[in-house]
């Protein structure tokens, strides 16, 4: 089944539609359309801007750069920008998608839907979904199952056309079909409502002082990782509103952290 959580595959779904157009005329006109798209209005929008945006940068891309382009908070102009120069030794070379490529090599044969749908399998579900629930669900006592997850179903839905899976913007197509008999028709199509945290009030709000003070040039230059004055033009642009970075900001502070729990003790 496609993965609802990771917005890859039905957006990449839509940008399929713009592959006929020549790259260098595609790349440019979405280049355009990124940077003119308001990026931080708060209230309902903040969210499908953001990934308006991303979608964006995104659709210019070939098909496996352009599922890639969607996993990340920074693209790679933004991580030339962010790392220190020891950090951008360091990684000369180094892929960070390396497992990924490897996984759609695997899998070239197949339709494009199905290939995201197994490179999801085999990073996105164990490696962030599946972890995360069981961690936080343990820490709150609580024992989750995943009833969709048995390797016969599995086997099942890999083997099944993507048209069955995703129809149109339709996703768990046949799932919900088999379900039309069970359960009420409002109940099987009605819009899912996801779960996402209030990041944004949070890092305005109770979080701030704590950005404030990871987050300060001192801290970034001790650290030697990321360019102090980066981080900063990154915090303030969130704070105007000019841009939506609470993801990333949540995401450097969250790194921040963990150094002092697992690499300072």
């Amino acid at each position: 089944m496609p993965s609802d959580s990771n917005p890859a595959v039905w957006q990449g779904r839509i940008a399929g539609a713009l592959d006929p157009v020549p790259s260098l005329l595609r790349r440019p006109i979405m280049k355009v359309i990124a940077e003119t798209l308001p990026g931080g209005r708060p209230g309902r929008l903040t969210a499908p801007l953001r990934n308006a945006k991303k979608f964006a940068r995104s659709a210019a891309l070939d098909f496996e750069e352009r599922y890639l382009g969607y996993g990340t908070y920074f693209t790679d102009d933004a991580k030339q920008k962010l790392y220190s120069d020891n950090l951008l030794e360091a990684t000369i070379g180094l892929d960070a998608y390396a497992a990924h490529r490897r996984y759609f090599s695997r899998v070239k044969d197949a339709a494009p839907l199905n290939r995201m749908l197994y490179v999801d399998l085999k990073t996105f579900l164990p490696c962030l979904n599946l972890i995360t629930t069981d961690k936080t669900s343990m820490a709150a006592n609580l024992e989750v199952r995943v009833p969709f997850l048995n390797r016969e179903m599995i086997e099942f839905t890999a083997r099944l056309p993507p048209e069955l899976k995703l129809r149109g913007f339709k996703r768990k197509y046949i799932l919900k079909r088999a379900l039309e008999k069970l359960l009420p028709h409002e109940i099987v199509w009605r819009k899912k409502a996801g779960f996402g945290a209030p990041i944004r009030s949070w890092l305005r709000g109770a979080l701030k002082p704590l950005v404030d003070e990871l987050l300060s040039e001192e801290t970034i230059r001790r650290r030697g990782l990321f360019q102090p004055a980066e981080v900063r033009r990154i915090i303030d642009l969130n704070l105007s509103g000019h841009e939506d970075f609470n993801l990333q900001v949540f995401q450097l502070l969250n790194l921040e952290l963990w150094h002092r729990q697992f690499i300072d003790k």
